[in-house]
């Protein structure tokens, strides 16, 4: 074998993955190593552990941690259906998808709306603001229900459905989806130093709405708009793998 191939890998849960290839015959040096692998641990420690939220008017507050080895891209929706779409009033809503024990909302009872289309799966709100803030998932239930009024049929036929869908294990302890926009603007754009300029560098938004991220209901596309959206984009849900194209 002439030449031999060296990985580094690091920061897996963003999806960074670092190639060094060198022959033999040309070793890199240990001093240029230690700042490779110092450049990649630094990137790793920007990774986000925690984030918050909340609801426009500030009566509900949440906090959501993100598992080690927490993959961004792949838990990062950009969903199209026609439920999403009415509860939002966007063309797309951007969802980030966390396990149940990973969020905890802070919120009085009497301000807190669980509204729920389908059993087992309930939309978050602010009943002062009205913000819409998470799907939340029971457990044992596979996710993407909340697109199944683009199927048809009849209420009571979705609602079977919605028990008939077997769920992977990953999803039996139940899921938040949390709607990226109402995270905090520090999270999302960055910290503000002096003059109120957003310090670089400080904001996570381009990992919480992954542009690689998963593209639900792409049959529902509006050319011209949605469809130059760029992922992995599933025909409805991502449950049935019916993907139709990357980009």
């Amino acid at each position: 074998m002439s030449n031999a191939a060296y990985y580094y890998s690091c920061a897996s849960s963003s999806n960074i993955l670092f190639f060094f290839c060198f022959s033999k015959s040309k070793h890199i040096s240990k001093e240029a190593f230690s700042r490779i692998k110092y450049k990649i641990e630094t990137m790793q420690e920007k990774l986000p552990v925690k984030a918050a939220g909340g609801c426009l008017c500030g009566a509900i507050r949440y906090s959501v941690v993100f598992p080690p080895g927490h993959d961004f891209a792949m838990n990062s929706t950009k969903c199209l259906c026609t439920a999403c779409r009415k509860q939002s009033g966007a063309l797309m809503l951007h969802l980030h998808t966390l396990p149940l024990s990973s969020f905890s909302c802070v919120a009085p009872a009497s301000e807190l709306g669980d509204y729920s289309r389908s059993p087992g799966y309930h939309r978050l709100f602010c009943k002062r603001c009205g913000s819409f803030i998470a799907w939340r998932q029971d457990p044992r239930l596979c996710c993407d229900v909340h697109g199944l009024a683009d199927i048809g049929g009849s209420r009571a036929t979705r609602q079977a459905l919605d028990g008939m869908i077997d769920c992977a294990p990953a999803h039996e302890e139940g899921e938040v989806e949390i709607c990226v926009g109402t995270l905090d603007e520090e999270f999302l754009v960055g910290r503000r130093g002096p003059g109120g300029k957003v310090i670089p560098g400080t904001g996570f938004g381009s990992l919480l709405g992954h542009p690689e991220g998963r593209i639900l209901w792409a049959e529902n596309d509006i050319i011209g708009v949605t469809d130059r959206l760029t992922g992995v984009r599933y025909q409805n849900n991502s449950a049935n793998e019916v993907k139709i194209k990357e980009h």
